[in-house]
């Protein structure tokens, strides 16, 4: 998409979400597109759309509807009855889902502007509208396109064409087999409506497969659905890998089904085969969201399925290696798959994982992986779908991020999210990276980032608190990011599986942050920062002295420069507490200069106005002749707000019962805000406060 395009897009999604009416990204630039830029015949068709329908769960209309803008353009329009019949049929043509690829050419030839089509069929009877559709269905016929002439002939029918029906679904096949997922979705949907028995259980059957092709997981999962209740034992179990997707999306979490009680009741090959696609994309989805348990009761049912059809090394083995990739464990029977998905996408991620991050970054961008072209068993048939493309993009955000290139992995996603349902792969992962990434680089969750979570569907789960800690903390409000992290941790600390940005750095004192469950999947320098800056957090004075030297040692392995300079920050941090402001400021420069070689431009501000505050106690501290001022001055950059006052008080030789009297709290909450005064100043007592408290004040 064009910047100017893209700059309007934007735009239309601020006023929406103004409007409370969010929408996903890539509908609004599909709107975009189809209206010819009209930003006013955007924001209305969106706000008469239905909620699935925003969320880019269901397809648009087509024609779109007829809203005050659009009748604005057309207000002195006045057609002859002969014109308007003659604009009728090319908007109706041209609403036909026919490529040339397999329906050939349009008869009337004409492309004719949404805006007017819109306009046309709104004014329009619903008498004109069928009648059109019938001179078109006898056009097509003459020029031999059964197709469309089917098409056209089942839109302009009072009743069923059980005829017409099974031509539709012959397109749809067809089509369907060209990756064209919405154009096949909607023959297929003709089809249903227009047939019974056999034909109506494989055009429900496409249905939904196209929906879900498309990404539009509510109508998938309404089409397969249907099948489920009313067709055939065979037709549903082809459907059940795709509902149990499409379902997962809506649901947020994997549906309870028994695996065992979906298990082919004949011997057929072929139901069992489409038995072990069902149970390996429902272990896929339990591990994406992390349960362990039942990603592995549907493992042993895919173990069971494959080995009755044969499909070990196709279909079993790179699904069992990929859902334990995503669960953070290795297997010895470490099998590589083929295609899109479980060769480049998961290829790219076992290498990230492994240490080498570029290696992946390069199987993304070239298809560099040994079959990158090949069927994919996993996914037979959505090979070249948008919900492919999506869990690439989403995958290139991901390791772009964990190379340490925050600002072009917040514009590759940012750009992908305006064409692709990015909401879908991971468990939602696309939404919680993009929000991270707008925090990194801007301090705030963008437009985008915003519309992408008011389009997701209400079950899923995006961890707010651990982007308000980071607002938090990149503002400079101490109190609020503790908080808001200890809130979290008492939740259960709910984060992605594969691992995103998150705040380690602000883990209050006394917590077990290794008792968070993490079952994250990341490179292994990731593991080594988050270790290095915990170690930082809570070491002592004297371990610092001792082991200063190695940690710095330790941290020149990061390669990440995001990563390193959060290391760097930490150490930073640490050593200002432990009356080193000279290694605290070289610290401190590091990680500025590695912020802002990352892109992550807010990050890189918090530290720089560490480094002022640095600053600023150095050039007025002596000068000031206030003990406290220049203690104030000193522990200010590491204590919150409430801790500083309380730290002031114990100085000033209150005791924990007179502070909690002075600022209406208990004194047990006293003696937990010392807990972490002590922990975070690298002291044990009041007897080391006051020693360091006179160090301070000397010192300035």
């Amino acid at each position: 998409m064009a910047e100017a395009d893209a700059s309007g897009v934007v735009s239309v999604l601020e006023d929406l979400l103004a409007r409370d009416l969010g929408c996903a990204p890539d509908v609004v630039a599909c709107l975009f597109r189809r209206l010819d830029g009209d930003r006013e015949a955007v924001v209305q068709v969106a706000g008469v759309l239905d909620v699935s329908q925003r969320r880019g769960l269901r397809s648009l209309p087509s024609p779109l509807p007829l809203v005050p803008a659009i009748e604005a353009v057309f207000s002195d329009f006045v057609p002859s009855p002969e014109e308007k019949k003659v604009l009728l049929e090319q908007a109706l043509d041209a609403e036909s889902p026919c490529t040339a690829s397999r329906c050939g050419d349009r008869v009337l030839g004409a492309r004719v502007d949404e805006r007017l089509a819109a306009w046309i069929v709104g004014t329009s009877t619903a008498e004109e509208v069928m009648a059109a559709h019938r001179r078109l269905a006898g056009l097509y016929s003459e020029h031999d396109d059964a197709a469309v002439a089917a098409w056209h002939r089942a839109s302009g029918a009072s009743a069923r064409d059980a005829g017409a029906a099974v031509e539709l679904l012959r397109a749809a096949h067809l089509l369907r087999a060209d990756d064209e997922s919405l154009p096949s979705l909607r023959f297929a949907a003709l089809a249903a409506q227009h047939s019974s028995g056999v034909v109506r259980d494989q055009a429900l059957l496409t249905a939904g497969v196209s929906a879900m092709g498309a990404g539009y997981a509510a109508e998938a999962a309404a089409w397969l659905s249907e099948l489920f209740r009313d067709g055939s034992e065979h037709a549903a179990l082809l459907g059940a890998a795709v509902l149990l997707a499409a379902e997962t999306h809506l649901r947020g979490v994997v549906p309870a089904v028994d695996p065992v009680s979906l298990r082919p009741q004949t011997d057929a090959a072929v139901d069992w085969y489409a038995y072990a696609r069902a149970t390996a994309f429902a272990a896929a989805l339990c591990a994406e969201r992390g349960d362990r348990g039942r990603a592995r009761e549907w493992l042993d049912q895919l173990r069971l399925a494959a080995a009755k059809v044969g499909a070990g090394r196709e279909l079993r083995d790179p699904v069992v290696s990929m859902t334990w990739l995503l669960l953070g464990e290795s297997q010895a029977d470490d099998a590589r798959g083929t295609g899109p998905l479980t060769g480049v996408v998961y290829g790219a991620l076992r290498a990230a994982v492994g240490g080498d991050v570029d290696a992946g970054l390069r199987i993304l961008a070239a298809g560099d992986y040994p079959q990158a072209d090949a069927r994919d068993p996993f996914i037979a048939g959505f090979e070249r779908s948008p919900l492919i493309e999506a869990h690439r993009a989403v995958a290139e955000g991901l390791l772009m991020t964990w190379r340490g290139d925050l600002g072009s992995a917040r514009e590759q996603l940012a750009s992908a999210a305006l064409e692709l349902p990015v909401a879908i792969p991971f468990a939602g992962l696309g939404v919680v990276l993009a929000r991270r990434l707008d925090l990194a680089v801007t301090g705030e969750i963008g437009p985008i980032s915003r519309s992408l979570t008011a389009a997701l569907p209400a079950p899923t789960r995006v961890d707010h608190l651990v982007d308000r800690a980071v607002r938090a903390h990149l503002g400079r409000r101490s109190d609020e990011a503790v908080a808001l992290f200890r809130l979290w941790v008492e939740r259960g600390a709910p984060q992605p599986v594969l691992a995103v940005p998150g705040i380690d750095e602000i883990a209050p004192v006394g917590l077990d942050v290794e008792a968070i469950p993490r079952h994250r999947v990341e490179p292994p320098e990731m593991t080594l920062a988050r270790t290095l800056r915990l170690r930082a957090s809570t070491i002592s004075q004297a371990a610092w002295a001792a082991e200063a030297s190695q940690l710095e040692d330790a941290a020149r392995g990061i390669r990440s420069p995001f990563e390193r300079a959060r290391v760097s920050a930490a150490f930073g941090v640490r050593a200002v507490i432990h009356d080193d402001p000279r290694a605290g400021r070289r610290h401190l420069e590091a990680a500025l200069a590695l912020f802002e070689e990352s892109g992550a431009l807010a990050w890189a501000e918090q530290v720089a106005e560490r480094i002022r505050m640095l600053d600023q106690t150095a050039e007025h501290g002596d000068g000031l002749g206030d003990a406290v001022e220049a203690i104030r001055r000193r522990w200010a950059p590491m204590l919150t707000r409430r801790e500083l006052e309380f730290a002031l008080a114990v100085v000033g030789g209150a005791s924990n019962r007179e502070i909690a009297s002075s600022f209406t709290v208990s004194v047990r909450t006293v003696e937990v805000h010392l807990g972490r005064i002590f922990a975070k100043l690298g002291v044990r007592s009041r007897v080391e406060l006051m020693l360091l408290a006179l160090r301070s004040a000397r010192h300035g």
